[in-house]
């Protein structure tokens, strides 16, 4: 590590487990001796006290920056009786929304499966095009609900990295690691909450009209809620059991706690987590992935047969 290097602005929140978790502008949140962060935020610098070993932990995980380097600020949770009024609004958004999903789903053609996305009187082209529309326009709104929840709008720029196919959480909201409970639940479930309204207003418009680009919309809007529920990768469904679980490192690091009978039930529960997620692969390609390319597949034959 180069000597010049200075640390950057620490902040800490205690875990439930006894240690804490800091966190700085761009960095990878760490869990630590709660000592040590008490340590850290009263004098940044006494990271230098560490080891090279240690200190490397730091730099590669974004704690240091370069002394002509601006200091990035963190996004701080806004506790006033306006966003927290902001939050309840946009939770009940999203159960409604559920709850509207599950009731107007039997008066439609139900879940559009891979094989209903091609319709047969519609060019291939159009439905295709049609997809990729959907999924970047729905794809920037999963994005910026997590970005206006948490608070992230001032560093647009160097925070976003929009994944339009893999439809993950790509906003570094890592700052919110020091947030209460309920203001981190709202910023990750933000992008997720979304879809779901978007999915409830197509399927009861789905009751009263029947048109392909309805069906292509709610099959791109399933796909992406299920997609979040791969509790094995890094995606919002993975960031909010991490949260829940009051713990940042929960699926990479589970012996974060002396506390055995901790241990095996952390282990237990990512078990199960990841055999959902599995099992979430598993219907996404059996129910969407192999019928679209197989309805792809009979359309170019039938192209080529009639040309």
């Amino acid at each position: 590590m180069s000597s010049n290097m200075i640390v950057k602005h620490i902040a800490s929140r205690n875990l439930k487990n006894g240690k804490a978790v800091i966190i700085a502008s761009d960095s990878i949140p760490l869990v630590v001796e709660s000592e040590i962060a008490d340590m850290l935020i009263e004098d940044p610098m006494y990271l230098n006290n560490f080891n090279q070993d240690v200190k490397l932990i730091f730099e590669q995980s974004g704690y240091f920056q370069k002394p002509e380097e601006e200091a990035k600020t963190m996004p701080i949770e806004q506790t006033t009786t306006r966003w927290n009024l902001y939050r309840k609004l946009f939770l009940f958004v999203g159960i409604l929304s559920l709850i509207i999903i599950i009731s107007a789903l039997p008066f439609t053609e139900g879940i559009p499966t891979g094989n209903k996305i091609l319709a047969q009187n519609v060019p291939f082209f159009y439905t295709l095009l049609c997809v990729l529309l959907v999924a970047v326009l729905t794809s920037l709104l999963h994005e910026y609900m997590h970005i206006f929840f948490s608070h992230s709008g001032k560093r647009l720029k160097n925070i976003i990295r929009v994944q339009f196919i893999n439809s993950t959480a790509t906003v570094s909201m890592s700052h919110i690691w020091v947030w209460s409970l309920f203001s981190r639940l709202i910023a990750l479930s933000a992008g997720l909450i979304s879809d779901l309204f978007l999915l409830a207003m197509v399927t009861i418009t789905q009751i009263f009209i029947s048109y392909w680009v309805l069906i292509v919309t709610s099959a791109v809007l399933w796909v992406r809620i299920l997609w979040q529920f791969r509790f094995q990768k890094k995606c919002d469904g993975q960031l909010l059991i991490q949260t829940l679980m009051d713990n940042p490192l929960f699926g990479d690091v589970i012996e974060l706690t002396d506390n055995p009978l901790e241990q095996r039930k952390e282990k237990n529960i990512f078990r199960i987590l990841k055999t959902i997620g599995y099992t979430i692969n598993a219907l996404l390609l059996i129910f969407w992935c192999l019928p679209f390319i197989l309805s792809m597949y009979r359309y170019l034959i039938n192209y080529v047969s009639m040309n």
